[in-house]
C-alpha cells in the first residue's frame, strides 16, 4: 500500500495514530513500508499531524458542500448532524478505490461514500426525506463525472433519426431513470433553496437524470408511469413494435401504446437514445 496509504490511514483513525509508537512492526507490516518509509511516518510531528487532521477534514466538507449542497446544509444544521459528518470524517478515509469506478474522482468517492452512509444511519433531529435526498444529489454528482456518460452523450443519435417497428430504441448511459418517495425537482442545483421553507412534497416521483453533450451540468426531469415504464424498456434488445406491445400488456384499445410511442420519439429528440452498445463488456469505463 506504501506511505501514502499509510498516512491517509493515520490522519482519519485516532486508533492507528495511538499506535504508532507501540504496534510499529504490524503498522510497518498492515502497509507494507519500507524501512525508511516507517521512519519517515513514525518521525511526523504530533502537533503537526493533528492540524493535518483538522485541515484534511475541512477540505473534504468544503468539496461535498459543493457536491451534495442540501445534505450537508442539513447535516450541519443539526448537533447530531454534526456529530455525524465528524464520524464520517474520522471513521472513513479519503482514499481512492483503485480499479472502482471512483478512482478518476476523490470528490466522487467521498460523495457516494457519504450518501451510503446517510442510507444506514439514524441521524436525530434531520428530516426523514435526507436519505433520500442524499441519493438524489449523488446521482447527479456521479453522472456528472462518469466518463461512460461522457462518451455515450456525445454519441446521442440525431433527433432526425428514422424510427421504423424494428428499430431497437436503446437509452443511452448519460440518461439515469430513478424513483424516489420524495420530489426534489424544485431544489437549485447550488443548494440556495431554503429547505426550511420549501419542503419537499412526500409523492412517488419518477426521475430523467441526463447529462447533454459537452457539459458537466445535470439536467432533472419528472417522467409519467408510462414514460419511466417505457425508457426502462429501451435496453435495445427490443423492436419498438415489441416495446410498445410489452407496455400495453394486452389491452384492448387502450391508448398507452400512443403515448409510449410519444415518449420514444421525445426521447429520441432530447438526444436520451445511443445506437447498439457502446462499450464491450471488457470495457471497465465508470
Amino acid at each position: 500500500m506504501g506511505f501514502q496509504a499509510a498516512l491517509a490511514r493515520l490522519l482519519v483513525e485516532p486508533d492507528l495514530r495511538a499506535r504508532l509508537g507501540v504496534d510499529e512492526v504490524e503498522i510497518q507490516r498492515r502497509f507494507s513500508l519500507s524501512d525508511s518509509e516507517f521512519r519517515a511516518l513514525r518521525a511526523l510531528d504530533r502537533s503537526r499531524l493533528q492540524l493535518m487532521v483538522e485541515a484534511v477534514a475541512g477540505k473534504r466538507l468544503q468539496l461535498l458542500r459543493q457536491a451534495l449542497p442540501h445534505t450537508t446544509k442539513i447535516l450541519e444544521s443539526a448537533e447530531a448532524g454534526r456529530l455525524f459528518l465528524r464520524d464520517f470524517f474520522s471513521n472513513i478515509p479519503p482514499l481512492i478505490e483503485h480499479g472502482s469506478e471512483m478512482a478518476h474522482n476523490r470528490l466522487l468517492a467521498d460523495s457516494r461514500r457519504l450518501a451510503d452512509c446517510v442510507r444506514n444511519a439514524r441521524i436525530d433531529g434531520v428530516p426523514e426525506y435526507l436519505c433520500e435526498l442524499a441519493s438524489y444529489e449523488a446521482v447527479k454528482v456521479g453522472l456528472s463525472f462518469s466518463l461512460r456518460a461522457r462518451a455515450s452523450a456525445d454519441a446521442a443519435l440525431p433527433a432526425n433519426t428514422p424510427v421504423t417497428d424494428s428499430w431497437r430504441p436503446r437509452l443511452g448511459d448519460h440518461v439515469l431513470l430513478r424513483t424516489f418517495r420524495y420530489d426534489f425537482l424544485f431544489l437549485a442545483s447550488d443548494g440556495k433553496c431554503n429547505l426550511n421553507a420549501i419542503k419537499p412534497k412526500r409523492q412517488t416521483t419518477h426521475v430523467a437524470f441526463y447529462r447533454q453533450a459537452g457539459s458537466l451540468a445535470i439536467s432533472t426531469y419528472r417522467l409519467g408511469r408510462v414514460a419511466i415504464q417505457t425508457l426502462q424498456l429501451c435496453d435495445g434488445t427490443r423492436s419498438l413494435s415489441e416495446l410498445l406491445a410489452e407496455v400495453i400488456a394486452g389491452e384492448v384499445g387502450s391508448e398507452r401504446a400512443s403515448r409510449s410511442c410519444d415518449v420514444v420519439r421525445l426521447a429520441l429528440d432530447r438526444g436520451y437514445l445511443v445506437a447498439g452498445e457502446l462499450f464491450p463488456s471488457r470495457v471497465n469505463l465508470p
